[in-house]
């Protein structure tokens, strides 16, 4: 006889696969460990086992549990739910319902749940009571996924919530294997403070060497205030994830005109650890077509150990091309050879930012162990006056790599044939290499369209650039040696042209470049 341990329902939106489902699980139930239950005020459990309750009260070897969704029409009260499952060692709970039937029991501490291992549960707000409940009842605890969508506005006492958030909470999840917190946060919050304020010192003052720390920061202008925090802990690993929605409108002209980088959300967080980060992702959703000065390298010199760097201005794509957008400050791309022999960074990626070819020559000797080096709709003004003997027809764009020796160089062309009264119908991409090697590759735009790259000879460039039929860009990238390139046409499509320069093959290149070391 067929005794399964699990069952599943897969890619089902039909009421009578789910309950053909729990039909089928309930059949097996003397042998089931794990189950999931779609819809915990589903009516043909209620109608066919009486309740939720009496329904799993029926699986004598269950051990893991998932309710995902329910409305408040039955309520499944959490304390009953572990008195009806009682061997539990993964439970995940997202019902905003309440955890005992009656309020006063919150005051009496529960029994102690053993084999409770790893919990997933949703909460309406920051709540201590909660917590210390959690706390007191699982205290085998390894894991712990925490989603709350909080509104300080709804809550009391926060003075005593700080203070249980500085030392009990803290010191609870620094037990703690492996965590993940989610915080959807409505308006401004106690919490994003807190979080700055004791819980990061309080990580930082215990980390060691072998951490491995990852941070991503999404800035987007709007009028609501609001922000969504996540950070995860697993193993060595430690990863923060901040979305924020600020209104910088409202910064006074001072402000403006000075260091604007400091007002950015993200700033106290790679002051207060930055020196930990070895990957950091940064993207900002401009107010209107300006944006707060952002350059490499006062991201870097916060996090001198950072191996990966992604820094991105998301635009509006319906806009005409930003052409106010600035470069950034010539002061920040001075040549530092202290912080070239320091530099670590190994992969770099920016995108929609203003770039030239000054700025990109001082990147690539800021940082001579770029190994990755990705730029992505971005676009600059011709470095240099069309050579006359083109007839003025020819945009052209030199960008000096030659210091580098890249696994990967991506290359987005897309706004390079863009210019402030046409639409340039042809764009060549020209790569020199040390060894004075030089590949061409055409790409011709149709009305709709666009003629992916195709790889054409020198005497076809030369045909090209001195034609007088119409106008092209030319972009010439020179590098020491380039292993992979990937060019980007397409307005619509985003996939990328791929030339494997060196190895032949996508299979060695792969080889090369994930050879242990």
């Amino acid at each position: 006889m067929v005794r399964p341990r699990r069952i599943y329902i897969l890619n089902s939106s039909r009421i009578a696969e789910e309950e053909h489902f729990y039909d089928v699980a309930h059949r097996f139930r003397s042998s089931l460990c794990e189950l999931e239950i779609y819809c915990a005020c589903d009516s043909h459990i209620s109608r066919n086992f009486g309740s939720l309750f009496s329904y799993l009260a029926s699986f004598p070897l269950l051990d893991s549990l998932t309710i995902k969704n329910s409305s408040r029409r039955n309520m499944v009260y959490f304390e009953k739910l572990l008195d009806t499952c009682k061997h539990l060692k993964y439970l995940n709970f997202q019902l905003d319902h309440p955890f005992f039937e009656r309020e006063q029991d919150f005051y009496q501490p529960g029994l102690e749940y053993p084999s409770m291992y790893e919990l997933d549960i949703y909460l309406s707000n920051f709540e201590p009571h909660k917590l210390q409940y959690l706390v007191q009842r699982f205290t085998h605890l390894k894991k712990l996924s925490l989603r709350i969508n909080q509104n300080d506005k709804q809550q009391k006492d926060l003075e005593s919530i700080k203070h249980y958030f500085r030392y009990d909470f803290i010191h609870f999840i620094s037990k703690l294997d492996s965590f993940y917190f989610d915080f959807d946060i409505k308006r401004r919050s106690y919490l994003e403070d807190l979080i700055e304020s004791s819980y990061l010192p309080s990580f930082l003052g215990k980390i060691s060497l072998d951490i491995s720390m990852n941070s991503m920061f999404v800035i987007s202008h709007g009028r609501s205030e609001e922000a969504q925090l996540k950070i995860t802990k697993k193993e060595k690993k430690h990863f923060i994830c901040y979305r924020v929605v600020r209104d910088f409108s409202t910064l006074n002209q001072a402000k403006q005109q000075g260091d604007t980088t400091k007002q950015l959300p993200y700033i106290p967080h790679l002051h207060l650890y930055g020196q930990h980060l070895q990957s950091l992702d940064i993207f900002i959703t401009p107010h209107g077509q300006k944006y707060e000065a952002l350059t490499v390298n006062s991201v870097v010199d916060l996090c001198p150990n950072l191996q990966k760097l992604s820094i991105g201005v998301n635009f509006n794509q319906k806009s005409d091309l930003p052409l106010e957008h600035q470069h950034p400050a010539p002061h920040h791309w001075v040549h530092n050879p202290e912080r070239a022999l320091k530099s670590k960074l190994a992969t770099l990626i920016i995108q929609g930012m203003a770039i030239s070819s000054d700025i990109v020559r001082a990147i690539a000797r800021q940082y001579p162990n770029l190994k990755n080096f990705e730029l992505l709709e971005c676009f600059s003004e011709a470095t240099d006056t069309p050579d006359t003997t083109y007839n003025g027809r020819v945009a052209f764009f030199m960008y000096d790599l030659s210091n580098l020796h890249l696994d990967l160089l991506k290359f987005d062309v897309r706004w390079y044939r863009c210019s402030k009264d046409s639409v340039v119908p042809q764009v060549i991409v020209v790569v020199e290499e040390q060894d004075q090697i030089r590949r061409f590759y055409l790409a011709k735009y149709k009305v709709m369209a666009v003629d992916l790259f195709q790889d054409i000879t020198r005497a076809h460039f030369e045909q090209a650039v001195t034609s007088t039929e119409s106008p092209i860009t030319v972009v010439w990238l020179k590098v020491k040696l380039v292993n992979r390139l990937m060019l980007i046409a397409d307005v619509n499509k985003k996939t990328p042209y791929n030339i494997f320069l060196h190895g032949g093959s996508k299979e060695e290149y792969y080889n090369r470049l994930y050879r242990p070391s």
